[in-house]
């Protein structure tokens, strides 16, 4: 592999650097993207993965990589280490930009569960993920549509039995929390 990393990258102070540097950088990715497509052609998923951890190492926020890096682990039935990087990236890319999963990444979360799936029909592994109680503690975190579904799972409860159920789900950002932090204590509904 001929590119290295960022044009001048310790040159940070010079306004026209940024520029070529970008131009060079989207060059390398484009260029990148094309060649695995090729390979997707060619179904040479292990090429796919060498190629893709190359290129993450010089673009680790790269989301493309690291859903094109996915899709190749799941092809070959590593879903443990795709869940993983999943993982990985979705938490990195909060962490360092605050940017949401995709609906990308989202989908490819959702394939990942589905052969995660197929894969622990043993009673005995259900069993024990149901028993941990490790991440038991504190509040309970979830995406969206996780939550949605125990919204609908306690509706129909409630249904049932007449007892009524009560769910909140809360949403903070930046500007929730500064707006919040600015009103008085007395009027905060918590």
């Amino acid at each position: 592999m001929l590119y290295k990393g960022d044009y001048l990258s310790e040159d940070v102070n010079n306004e026209w650097v940024t520029t070529v540097r970008n131009y060079y950088h989207r060059m390398y990715m484009d260029i990148i993207g094309r060649l695995i497509e090729l390979l997707k052609n060619a179904e040479r998923i292990q090429d796919i993965l060498k190629i893709c951890e190359e290129a993450l190492m010089i673009g680790p926020f790269e989301e493309t990589l690291h859903i094109l890096y996915i899709e190749a682990l799941i092809k070959i039935g590593n879903i443990k280490q795709a869940q993983s990087q999943y993982e990985y990236v979705t938490s990195m890319l909060y962490k360092e930009m605050g940017v949401k999963p995709s609906t990308a990444l989202r989908n490819l979360y959702h394939q990942i569960k589905c052969k995660d799936d197929k894969i622990i029909l043993d009673i005995n592994s259900i069993q024990e993920m149901m028993t941990d109680r490790s991440d038991s503690d504190g509040a309970f975190f979830c995406e969206p549509d996780t939550f949605i579904s125990f919204y609908k799972l306690e509706s129909r409860r409630e249904a049932r039995t007449g007892k009524v159920v009560f769910m909140a789900m809360l949403t903070l950002s930046k500007s929730i929390i500064i707006e919040t932090l600015l009103q008085p204590i007395s009027y905060l509904d918590l």
